[in-house]
């Protein structure tokens, strides 16, 4: 799923250009011309998939908080343990997004800051279905933190996304669009897993 992602994520940068929109700021003097920015028919399919990324890391931070007495009792252990691991996102976050903004601010390090936060939430969460048994609980915390170290990668590249694929016009729209979707990943983790997670079995 991830080696799907990048070559995605690839065709969706190639061109196809279908105008060109200029900024509309106004000029001190002797400024130079306004900057012209070209726009891809492919923006907003990069967005959606930019999105559905955000959206997963909150489906991945609560994933187990929205189950909590089903996990508890799975893992034998108290709900302050289980709950810890919603709370490796908040601890991981305040490091990791200076990190991002770093990366962020290098040639090309938008796409890097991407396939980065993907592929750490992809082994965090490969970790995580793989070594689910109860005595493995600290294999899980360990693909949780991974899952949590790229939550940053991906938060943090909202603005940039919006600024280098948009029109200044249509940036503000962008913006909201994937931090909506960011917030909802939460939703669904309550609203769909205690559907489907009944006891340790599921």
């Amino acid at each position: 799923e991830y080696m799907g992602s990048l070559l995605w994520s690839s065709f969706l940068m190639s061109s196809a250009t279908i105008n060109t929109v200029p900024e509309t700021a106004p000029l001190l003097a002797g400024a130079s011309s306004p900057k012209v920015y070209t726009l891809y028919t492919r923006r907003w399919a990069m967005l959606a998939v930019f999105s559905l990324a955000g959206l997963l890391c909150s489906a991945l931070q609560l994933s187990y908080a929205a189950v909590l007495d089903v996990t508890v009792k799975f893992y034998g252990v108290s709900p302050s343990v289980i709950n810890q691991l919603a709370n490796l996102f908040s601890i991981a976050f305040a490091p990791f997004t200076f990190v991002a903004a770093w990366l962020l601010g290098r040639d090309g390090g938008l796409a890097l800051s991407v396939n980065v936060g993907m592929g750490l939430m992809c082994v965090g969460t490969v970790l995580r279905w793989v070594f689910w048994q109860p005595s493995r609980l600290w294999v899980v915390f360990l693909g949780q933190g991974l899952c949590a170290c790229g939550q940053p990668f991906i938060v943090s590249a909202m603005t940039t996304l919006a600024m280098r694929w948009f029109a200044p016009s249509e940036r503000a729209l962008a913006t909201t669009v994937a931090s909506f979707l960011n917030v909802m990943g939460s939703g669904i983790s309550f609203g769909v897993n205690p559907s489907v997670v009944h006891d340790g079995a599921d």
